[in-house]
Parts: C-alpha cells; sequence; structure tokens
C-alpha cells in the first residue's frame, strides 16, 4: 500500500514485518481467568510451577494494579461462565481422586476443589470439598467420591484458591498428578504437563482488536497470509464475533497505530494532497459491506473524511 508524499511520517505498509509477543501460558483442557488477571493486573493467577514429577500448576488471587479488585483464581475443564455445565467425557464411576497438594491461604479463607459427574447433562454425582488446612510441602491426597448407580459420561472438575465470591490475596493452592482411581479414562492433561502459550501477532506499527480474542483463546480477526500480491505476507481482515463470559462482541478491522492496544492513530504530514492505492481482495459474506474510513485534519481547517 504506497503513499505519497514521501516526506509524511513512514509506517509500514507493505506487512512484511510483523510483531509476535508472548502474554502468559494456559494449561492444556483447562480454563482459567487468567485473562481477567491480566487486564487488572498485567499478571496472571494460574502458573506453572516445578511440581513433584514435572510440571504443576500453582492457583493464587491477584489485585488490581489500579483498584482493590481481587481475581479468584481457578481452573476448570468446563465452561467458566455456565457452571457446571461443559466438561470432559467418561465412561465409568472412579472411586476416588487422588493427587499431590501444598497450600498457604490468607486468614478466614477457603480453598474448594469440586467435581460434578453427569449424565446427557444431569449431575448424578456431586462432590464438592473445602480446602482450609495450611500445608508447607507437597502432600498427597486421596478423596473417595460420592458413588451413583449409573455410568456417567461427562466429569466437571474445578479447583479455587479460596473464596469464589470474596477471594483474598495472598492465598494459594498448588497441586499436581490429579488422578481419578479406578477410571480407565483420565481428564486430559490432568498431570499439568502441557501448557499453551498465549501469543498475539499484528503487522508492525498497526493496532488491531487481536487482544481479547486471544485472551480468549479465540480466533483472531486480523492475521497473516502468504498470499500477497508483492512480497511474503499481506494482512487478512476477517469479521470474527467472541462470545464468552459474558462478552458478545464482533472484531474486524485494522489502522496505524500501536501493537496490542488496538487503539488507531493520526499520522502526521505535511501536504495539500494525498495519493492512496493498494491491492485488495474481498469475499462478503451475503450483502455483507466492507469500509475504508480515511479521516484529514488540520488544527486550522477541521477535518475532511473519505
Amino acid at each position: 500500500m504506497p503513499y505519497k508524499p514521501h516526506f509524511s511520517q513512514q509506517i509500514i505498509y507493505d506487512f512484511e514485518s510483523w510483531q509476535k509477543s508472548q502474554l502468559y501460558e494456559e494449561p492444556n483442557n483447562f480454563t482459567t481467568l487468567n485473562f481477567q488477571s491480566y487486564f487488572s493486573s498485567l499478571a496472571t493467577n494460574v502458573t506453572k510451577i516445578v511440581g513433584v514429577k514435572g510440571n504443576g500448576v500453582r492457583l493464587e488471587a491477584t489485585r488490581g494494579i489500579l483498584d482493590t479488585t481481587v481475581t479468584p483464581a481457578f481452573i476448570t475443564n468446563g465452561d467458566i461462565s455456565n457452571i457446571p455445565y461443559g466438561g470432559v467425557p467418561i465412561n465409568r464411576m472412579p472411586d476416588s481422586l487422588t493427587g499431590f497438594i501444598r497450600t498457604n491461604f490468607a486468614s478466614g479463607d477457603t480453598g474448594v476443589l469440586a467435581i460434578f459427574f453427569k449424565r446427557v447433562g444431569i449431575p448424578i454425582s456431586i462432590n464438592i470439598f473445602p480446602i482450609t488446612q495450611n500445608i508447607a510441602t507437597f502432600t498427597r491426597f486421596s478423596i473417595p467420591l460420592s458413588p451413583s448407580a449409573i455410568a456417567p459420561d461427562t466429569v466437571f472438575f474445578l479447583l479455587s484458591s479460596g473464596s469464589l465470591d470474596r477471594p483474598k490475596q495472598g492465598s494459594w493452592i498448588e497441586v499436581d498428578e490429579i488422578n481419578l482411581t479406578n477410571s480407565n479414562i483420565q481428564m486430559p492433561n490432568s498431570s499439568f504437563e502441557n501448557w499453551e502459550p498465549i501469543e498475539i501477532e499484528e503487522p508492525l506499527e498497526w493496532a488491531t482488536p487481536n487482544l481479547i480474542p486471544t485472551l480468549l483463546r479465540s480466533k483472531v480477526p486480523v492475521t497473516k497470509t502468504t498470499d500477497a500480491f508483492k512480497g511474503n505476507y499481506a494482512m487478512r481482515i476477517e469479521n470474527v464475533k467472541v462470545d464468552q463470559f459474558g462478552l458478545n462482541q464482533n472484531y474486524g478491522y485494522a489502522g496505524p497505530g500501536e501493537a496490542a492496544f488496538g487503539t488507531i492513530s493520526s499520522i502526521p504530514f505535511k501536504a495539500e494532497h494525498l495519493d492512496l492505492s493498494f491491492k485488495y481482495k474481498y469475499t462478503p459474506v451475503s450483502n455483507d459491506t466492507a469500509w475504508l474510513f480515511i479521516q484529514f485534519t488540520n488544527i486550522f481547517k477541521g477535518s475532511r473524511k473519505y
């Protein structure tokens, strides 16, 4: 996308340079509130640690940088916005839940471990255990589970570092090697060995809305493509809908600005005219329409929009 005059601010328009940044890691097959913690404190509250065997997981509530909000730390293999729906497949009712745990609670706080077994979406065995004891070193635990005469088809697991409605900063839980005894199917990644990097990629010097979909592990609207007219890469913009955790929003735009912030900014230049040309391919859905928006502003003469 060339532009004139050449003495205006130099912005990268050929989309050959892209910036990739790793924000944090998430345990595979589990959902957390790391995205909320990241927004409020720029740090995650579910993190990878050295466990009893390989990796383990640590849950610790975090306080926001600019306010007193404390984000609870918990992990689940189900739908975090609609507890206790979702989960993973299982075909036999296990006897107990075992693993290794280490804890430290703020005064008056209580951790929660919950595991639901369901059949066609209906809970057939509900197991909720408060965790109150401080445990200085990794200790093996074994918790008997409520039996059921009906074989489950789904297991929903949730672990919280403290109270879900009034979490306290400073409480933490570390666990590793979670297992369901007398079951030939385990929860995926229950030993917390595998973690997924949460990475954002954007064209250098361009602002996109990729951050929020990236944090929510959703499809991003702006991607790098090798289907280019010239050079190695081009920019692809696709309208995507993110519908998670109460957010229901469409994204699909890009413009000059600072990467990772999503705010389009103006480009200073000195000229009476600006010639803009570009190559594009467009595939609309139904009767949808794309837009190119350009606004020229002069502090003395106002602005013109195209």
